[in-house]
């Protein structure tokens, strides 16, 4: 598939934990679309530092033993090689209900994605489009 019809994407940061916690997760089979160059996967630095300080916190890895400092490694050495790394993303949107989401939805606004694929609940419909 040529690179301009593939659909963008952005992964928050629990999709990349249960893909790496469940190679069987559909968190997984999500990852998997980028090394069948199915998507383009949009990533900025700080979503890269928030995966890579989540998925080494010692509490994460006692729950889940899966996720090793290699695991780890691997996972963001593929996202550097296959992902699309945007910098300088402007803080348009504020995202009361989850700051911490701000940064996602920045992203996906500036690289004009088409999907962002989440874990968390959105408890309206609306809630984004604040």
């Amino acid at each position: 598939m040529e690179p301009s019809r593939r659909p963008g994407v952005l992964f928050d940061c629990n999709v990349f934990l249960q893909a790496l916690a469940n190679e069987k997760s559909a968190a997984a089979k999500a990852l998997d679309f980028l090394e069948q160059d199915a998507i383009t996967l949009f990533v900025s630095e700080p979503i890269l530092r928030e995966v890579r300080n989540v998925l080494t916190r010692t509490k994460i890895r006692r729950k889940l033993p899966r996720i090793t400092n290699v695991r780890v490694r691997a996972l963001l050495q593929r996202l550097i090689a296959k992902a699309i790394l945007i910098k300088n993303i402007p803080e348009e949107f504020k995202y009361q209900r989850d700051p911490k989401d701000e940064m996602y939805i920045n992203l996906a606004i500036v690289a004009n994605a088409e999907y962002l694929v989440s874990r968390d609940q959105v408890t309206t419909s609306t809630d984004v489009a604040r």
